[in-house]
């Protein structure tokens, strides 16, 4: 086990003691933000992350994360920040990522990922608001930005 997260403990009556868990002070608590950030953990991403319905914060960055990001990602839809950049994450973008409607933070880069070519227009207008002036080139080779002025109008530093 990783001795960052040495307190996990599955007997634990609530996650609510652990290392970069933080819950609600509610009569039955929730777990509202998970922040794994630069924790030296490993491993896929498991679907279970779609249990965590409540989560408004989740912060995977700069670990060793690999394989794909689980559809069930598109369960979290309290979600407003969504970090996972710095990993060895891989695969298609999930398209349930356009559904997350309190989504404003959402960065994964660096990693290995990248959008189907054909993206519903729903989630490719989603995507280019919450992207970098990298990520929007990117997007604008998938066909989600037509033209350069759409860039511009986005970051005005874009020649």
């Amino acid at each position: 086990m990783n001795s960052t997260l040495s307190n996990w403990k599955s007997t634990d009556q609530t996650p609510c003691g652990w290392i970069g868990v933080n819950c609600t002070s509610d009569y039955e608590p929730v777990v509202w933000s998970l922040d794994l950030y630069s924790m030296n953990l490993s491993g896929n991403l498991s679907p279970s992350i779609g249990g965590l319905i409540h989560l408004k914060y989740l912060d995977l960055s700069s670990n060793e994360f690999s394989g794909p990001i689980a559809e069930e990602i598109g369960n979290l839809s309290s979600v407003e920040e969504f970090e996972a950049y710095n990993n060895d994450l891989t695969g298609i973008l999930p398209r349930c990522i356009g559904n997350l409607q309190n989504l404003r933070i959402f960065q994964v880069g660096y990693n290995a990922i990248f959008l189907k070519k054909y993206v519903d227009v729903r989630a490719c207008n989603f995507l280019v608001s919450l992207t970098t002036e990298l990520e929007a080139k990117f997007l604008k080779k998938l066909g989600c930005l037509e033209t350069d002025d759409a860039l511009t109008q986005l970051y005005p530093s874009y020649t």
